[in-house]
């Protein structure tokens, strides 16, 4: 049959397999350079969009770190203060000094690990990036 001895030219149906496998790779590489490598680019482009240091999707990451962050403790506050006007109590003027130092001290650190988790999280998805794991990173950030 087609190509079975060592000695014998490769038959029609050979050559028709081959040609056949040849174009289905070409369709395959043609179609990795249409779909694929612009999303690979791009992504590669953010990762080391500002000499390498982060990724662009940093500083609006840090942003809504930060105003999460806020939203948290002010609601935190908001609700400590309509427990208390439940119970028909009110804070004196010491005492909302006092919860504005203790929620401040508290958002600052919040927002610090919030800040280093999130300036990790862009580091993480840096590495997979150029590492090769593009799969991975998709949710990062």
């Amino acid at each position: 049959m087609g190509g079975s001895s060592s000695n014998s030219v490769p038959s029609s149906v050979d050559m028709v397999a081959s040609q056949k496998n040849a174009d289905l790779v070409n369709e395959q590489w043609a179609d990795y350079q249409t779909r694929f490598q612009p999303q690979e680019a791009n992504l590669i482009n953010e990762v080391n969009g500002n000499g390498g240091l982060q990724t662009t999707l940093l500083p609006q990451a840090l942003a809504q770190a930060s105003a999460d962050n806020s939203n948290v403790f002010n609601s935190e506050k908001n609700q400590q203060n309509r427990d208390l006007s439940r119970y028909g109590q009110a804070m004196n003027d010491e005492q909302r000094q006092q919860q504005g130092t203790q929620f401040g001290i508290a958002e600052s650190a919040g927002a610090a690990n919030a800040n280093n988790t999130t300036i990790q999280t862009d580091q993480d998805m840096k590495n997979t990036v150029m590492s090769g794991g593009l799969g991975a990173a998709s949710g990062a950030v």
